[in-house]
């Protein structure tokens, strides 16, 4: 992935922070734009370029100091032409054949010439960097391939003294402190980590002195502390900042060290608690170790550890898990509760590009909560073929429909593992094959007799030439193991053959995450070739599934 990174100041310091915090493992390469000349470099980029993404960083105090040296008249709109002049060159840019574009929205500066008011003065630079921050909202809310960085949010939190360095912006044209702008790098590499997939989906959450103060074994429901008093205030903060996750789509968890009769009790009955067991899709209370259990809720979501977040004041368990558990994310929570929150909001823990709340995500931990009885029913069969016709697996298939766009574009956006091409398609390109002839699009819901899974797997298929070129084909980690792969096929060779197509064409391309399906085309009876796995259509029959056309 070849970024450019264009600024109205020096970015040699961003450049070498950001090389230096990517992970070894990341293709990133990072090239320069012209000193300050971010809407001519933009506009230099043509067809024959390779540059894949933009980032485009705006610095309030060179802006600020741009509209000063304009005369009254010029003054005017200049917030709205700024930002209306870089949304063209980004249009350009997009229309050359780049796929992501980042754009740092502008914090506010130090200056006020006019005093108290000089938010509300219409000839002052705040008026006009908010109209800027506006029109650039704007344009990101209605540009499939534009996203937000939020550096306004990282500098409110870090405060602008510490933020900046006086020296370096008069010697280097550098806005901010070096450490500052390492946070800045690695908060960038998390947005276009989160594009690509990489997301947190799971919080799992310790119980005593994390989500309440004290022990609930020991001091009861009444003698917890949790609510709008004291130090209660610190517990609830973090409460709300849990729920609003969940409400997000964010998977939350329990892990603790505790009787489970004892440990549910504050959700059911502490008029405080701001979250409830309705709340939580797998709840571990026991007196097991922790990893352990955290290796049980792993089972559960089917998800990887890398897509996890384990919070716990204790010390100890937080470095049992990190040694026992790699790639999971625990921070090193402050000592004292009263900066819990503060700090969560500062680690960017649960970065997303996501634009909208998916309504189907709200259902989610109901659905957890039950694939923990399918779980407890499958350790418990005989056989697991046993298992599997007890589950009375009844699917439904259809073409791409628009009230399913978003959430389709959310299970591109988040497959990783069951993933055969990780090509995270657009909210717009997912409506254009939807309408294309030339291509055959599938969806897949499936329910069984504890209950429905969702929208769970979505394929792509391109005609070319009397071939079926299986373009994308994502799956949630949910119903692995349960022929749900054989179904798919069933559908899509069955299309195939309806189309008098002679071939089936699957695509692979590996990656870090999605070893899962290396072995699937061969599994299904494909042969590999040069142009990927092929499958004569006229040769092969559908396969066995203990799965049922709704």
């Amino acid at each position: 992935m070849k970024l450019l990174l264009s600024a109205n100041f020096s970015t040699q310091f961003v450049k070498h922070a950001l090389q230096n915090v990517s992970d070894s493992g990341e293709s990133f390469i990072w090239s320069e734009a012209e000193f300050g000349s971010v809407i001519q470099s933009l506009f230099s980029i043509d067809r024959r370029s390779d540059i894949t993404a933009l980032v485009i960083l705006m610095d309030g105090k060179n802006l600020e100091n741009q509209f000063h040296s304009l005369s009254t008249e010029d003054r005017k709109t200049f917030g709205i032409d700024e930002a209306e002049l870089l949304s063209q060159a980004v249009d350009h840019a997009l229309s050359c054949g780049i796929q992501h574009v980042f754009i740092g929205n502008i914090a506010a500066t130090a200056g006020a010439v006019h005093g108290t008011h000089h938010p509300l003065n219409h000839d002052g630079f705040e008026h006009h960097r908010r109209q800027w921050n506006q029109v650039i909202y704007d344009y990101v809310t209605r540009t499939h391939a534009a996203n937000i960085l939020d550096l306004e949010r990282l500098i409110v939190a870090i405060g602008i003294r510490n933020a900046s360095d006086a020296k370096l912006r008069v010697l280097a044209d550098q806005p901010w402190s070096l450490s500052f702008t390492e946070d800045v790098a690695n908060f960038i590499l998390r947005v276009i980590r989160s594009k690509q997939g990489a997301l947190h989906k799971c919080l799992i959450l310790d119980l005593d002195n994390t989500l309440w103060g004290g022990v609930i074994g020991d001091d009861g429901v009444e003698g917890i502390a949790i609510g709008q008093d004291g130090i209660g205030k610190a517990f609830r903060d973090v409460q709300l900042w849990a729920r609003e996750l969940k409400r997000r789509g964010v998977i939350l968890c329990i892990c603790s060290k505790n009787t489970e009769s004892v440990a549910r009790e504050p959700f059911a009955i502490h008029p405080e608690m701001i979250l409830r067991e309705d709340d939580i899709a797998v709840f571990v209370a026991n007196w097991e170790n922790k990893a352990s259990n955290i290796q049980y809720i792993q089972e559960v979501l089917n998800i990887s550890f890398d897509s996890m977040v384990f919070l716990d004041d204790n010390p100890m368990e937080r470095s049992i898990v990190r040694e026992n558990i790699p790639g999971i994310t625990v921070p090193e929570l402050p000592e004292n509760p009263e900066e819990y929150l503060g700090f969560l909001q500062t680690q960017q823990l649960f970065e997303t590009t996501a634009k909208a709340v998916v309504s189907e995500t709200k259902d989610r931990n109901r659905q957890y909560q039950i694939e923990a009885k399918r779980l407890a029913s499958q350790k418990s069969a005989v056989s697991l073929d046993d298992f599997l016709t007890g589950l009375e697996m009844k699917a439904i298939v259809s073409e791409f429909q628009p009230p399913d766009f978003p959430r389709i574009e959310e299970l591109f956006q988040r497959s990783n593992q069951f993933n055969l091409t990780t090509y995270r398609y657009s909210s717009q390109e997912i409506s254009q094959l939807a309408q294309s002839k030339n291509h055959c699009t599938w969806s897949f819901r499936l329910e069984d007799k504890f209950g429905h899974h969702g929208l769970i797997s979505l394929v792509v298929g391109k005609i070319e030439n009397e071939c079926l070129i299986i373009e994308a084909w994502v799956m949630s980690c949910r119903v692995l193991k349960r022929t749900m792969e054989d179904f798919i096929f069933n559908s899509i060779l069955e299309t195939a053959q309806k189309l008098d197509l002679k071939e089936l064409r699957g695509v692979y391309l590996p990656t870090a995450k999605n070893k899962l399906v290396e072995g699937l085309y061969p599994g299904l009876g494909f042969q590999a070739s040069v142009d990927g796995f092929i499958l004569e259509t006229r040769l092969h029959k559908p396969r066995d599934t203990f799965i049922l056309t709704k």
